[in-house]
């Protein structure tokens, strides 16, 4: 089976991924391939219980609502290449909701922003970025944005 041309970007809106978003729309039009770009709602732990939205379609309509408008928000501001970028919002647990999409989609691979989390933080939650990388079976490449620790 031959790769989709496409690149996932997973993204939490912050500046780091906007940094990295910028650095893989210049890779992928290099690379003559696509973006799609997808956002994780995590479920804030303290929330988690047998009734928290488990699927897209059980997220609050108006939450719901204003994270694909975020999407396409943070995909306008920071456009700079004219290609293909489509969008995905996804719930769930971020590192598994973004290698099942690399690997249903099947991307030439994964471009995302890191914060350079570290110290109690880094070991009390562990960075997102850093469990793609160690899981995926596709090609990670990781952006750190200028000014990170």
């Amino acid at each position: 089976m031959t790769k989709n041309k496409t690149i996932l970007f997973p993204t939490d809106f912050s500046e780091s991924a906007a940094y990295a978003f910028r650095y893989a729309q210049k890779l992928a039009h290099r690379l003559e391939a696509a973006i799609e770009l997808i956002h994780v709602y995590h479920i804030p732990l303290h929330l988690m219980d047998v009734l928290a939205p488990t699927k897209l379609k059980d997220l609050d309509p108006v939450l719901r609502e204003q994270l694909e408008r975020d999407l396409r928000e943070f995909a306008e501001r920071n456009t700079r290449e004219k290609m293909p970028i489509t969008y995905k919002l996804r719930v769930g647990i971020p590192t598994q909701e973004i290698l099942e999409e690399a690997n249903k989609l099947d991307v030439i691979m994964i471009i995302m922003g890191t914060m350079g989390v570290s110290g109690l933080q880094r070991l009390l939650m562990g960075s997102v970025a850093e469990q793609v990388v160690r899981l995926s079976s596709q090609p990670v490449l990781t952006v750190r944005s200028r000014g990170s620790d």
